[in-house]
């Protein structure tokens, strides 16, 4: 992160490339839904552009919630929060590789091909016609969001125990198509 940090600073000091950060503090700070970034042109001093921005952003999305940027300022002062804060991602980020391990050993199980996750609340399982797959899915109780590729699976919404039963009415819905 440092080092494509100091290439955008490169670039902004160049001053012919606009060099802009974002940041989501929802996901970074586990708050999801609780609607707090931030989108800044560190490398630019443009008088333009910053009076562009304040009346462009403050017009469309006015300020955030105040309880996230309480959040992020006490997490600031505080070692111990930050430490916690660590602790509680280092547990989520094991349950979701346990659930999507989970997925890919029932997959393997039912015959059908392994996804190999490499993070994220979300998997693609690839399938012909998804919407008709994903149809025949929820007619059996299983839930999935149709993608033009595959089916989306919410490892966030999911317990490791249910990727059997949902690999196994995958592989009786496209055996039956």
């Amino acid at each position: 992160m440092a080092a494509a940090l100091g290439d955008y600073a490169a670039l902004g000091a160049q001053g012919r490339v606009l060099v802009g950060a974002s940041l989501s503090v929802s996901k970074s700070l586990t708050l999801y839904g609780g609607r707090c970034g931030a989108l800044v042109f560190p490398w630019s001093a443009s008088p333009a552009l910053q009076a562009a921005l304040t009346q462009s952003c403050r017009g469309t999305w006015s300020n955030c919630a105040k309880a996230p940027q309480a959040l992020l300022l006490r997490l600031a002062k505080d070692a111990q929060a930050q430490d916690r804060l660590a602790a509680e991602h280092r547990h989520w980020s094991a349950v979701l590789a346990a659930r999507a391990a989970a997925l890919d050993e029932a997959l393997v199980g039912a015959g059908l091909g392994a996804l190999h996750w490499t993070g994220g609340f979300f998997v693609c399982v690839p399938v012909p016609d998804p919407d008709a797959v994903c149809a025949r899915m929820r007619a059996e109780g299983v839930f999935t969001v149709p993608l033009p590729v595959g089916l989306r699976v919410g490892l966030c919404g999911m317990r490791a125990s249910e990727a059997p039963r949902l690999a196994q009415t995958l592989r009786r819905v496209l055996d039956h198509r």
